[in-house]
């Protein structure tokens, strides 16, 4: 469908930063590359699509 997604911990403490292979293994599980994740894209990309759609 052409949704970005982003892969995060939802940490709300330095302990949860361990759970992003979780969020990883599943992104996997999903098929998804890493076009398919915002947070993996380099900058120029991400600020290229934030002007494209007006943010």
């Amino acid at each position: 469908m052409g949704i970005p997604l982003s892969v995060s911990t939802d940490a709300h403490s330095e302990a949860d930063l361990d759970m992003l292979p979780f969020g990883v293994a599943i992104a996997r599980r999903a098929w998804l590359t890493a076009d398919d994740v915002i947070n993996t894209w380099p900058p120029e990309k991400l600020l290229g699509w934030l002007k494209r759609r007006g943010g």
